[in-house]
């Protein structure tokens, strides 16, 4: 009875022999694809410098930033006006940017929100801009910004910055 439920030193569980048994599964894999790599050298420098110029190449190629760039035909931007500009004066610095943008030929619509951006102060303000489709206005949305950035940079008392709209992970189709 008491040999049941005693184990000797020596003596291993069914979880031990199996995990064992894996393990040196492993370890012989391993030893043979070493001998291998040993034995042919040269084979192997050739597969290491052609991974390092791939990684290289791929660096270069490879668009960076978080999200690529898309052209969906939206603009977003944030207007920050000066700080002493009161909402009257912040409604009309939108009123001028917004007809700036208007008369754009590759822009459909402007939709403003002023007072946003959290804190709800009276000189910040959030612009949504509609861009015709592309093969009405022949521009990328990027191309739209740097146009028409140098006619809203006469606007005084305010500042915009604008982005184009990229489709997230889980709207793309």
């Amino acid at each position: 009875m008491g040999r049941s439920r005693t184990r000797r030193a020596d003596e291993h569980g069914w979880l031990w022999r199996v995990s064992e048994r894996g393990f040196a599964l492993v370890l012989r894999l391993y030893e043979r694809a070493l001998d291998l790599v040993l034995r042919h050298t040269i084979v192997t420098m050739a597969v290491f410098i052609a991974t390092v110029g791939l990684t290289v190449w791929l660096y270069a190629i490879v668009p960076k930033g978080f999200f690529p760039q898309q052209d969906t035909g939206r603009l977003t931007g944030s207007v920050i006006g000066d700080q002493n500009t009161s909402s009257a004066a912040m409604q009309d610095i939108l009123r001028e940017l917004s007809a700036v943008l208007r008369s754009d030929p590759a822009v459909n619509n402007v939709i403003v929100f002023s007072g946003g951006g959290g804190g709800g102060t009276a000189n910040t303000a959030r612009m949504f801009v509609t861009l015709k489709p592309l093969a009405e206005r022949k521009l990328s949305a990027d191309l739209v910004i740097a146009r028409v950035r140098g006619k809203l940079s006469s606007t005084a008392g305010a500042t915009l910055t604008s982005t184009p709209t990229t489709r997230r992970a889980s709207t793309c189709a």
